[in-house]
């Protein structure tokens, strides 16, 4: 989906870095856009994935708990992407993203992450 709402119960120990990713363009089944909201023990950061190239779009560097149990919300309407941790607005971003339809999933990275309650609805 294009627009969609999407939001997990995470957790990590150590370097851990559980994502959200959304509109996901792929071909032949290899991702070749897409963006990603990561949490780590450092922060929140949202990233952008196109033709191969990973850039940093935005970053909250807010000490996040390991071992917790954390609620990432990730809304994205039109061409603004708004990211929440526990409830709390941390980053919200207009332009510069992809803006296309695509598919919505989770990332682990860096070391153990754990997804509970995913949840991602369409809003178009």
């Amino acid at each position: 989906a294009r627009n969609v709402a999407i939001e997990a119960d995470v957790s990590f120990h150590d370097a851990g870095a559980p994502a959200l990713v959304f509109r996901v363009e792929e071909d032949g089944g290899i991702a070749h856009g897409m963006c990603a909201v990561v949490v780590s023990a450092r922060g929140v950061l949202l990233w952008r994935l196109l033709d191969d190239r990973w850039s940093l779009v935005s970053e909250v560097r807010k000490p996040v708990a390991a071992d917790a149990v954390h609620v990432l919300r990730v809304v994205a309407r039109g061409d603004t992407i708004a990211v929440s941790l526990n409830g709390k607005r941390l980053i919200r971003t207009r332009g510069r993203m992809l803006r296309g339809r695509g598919l919505v999933g989770i990332l682990g990275r860096d070391g153990p992450c754990r997804f509970y309650a995913v949840r991602a609805r369409a809003l178009d």
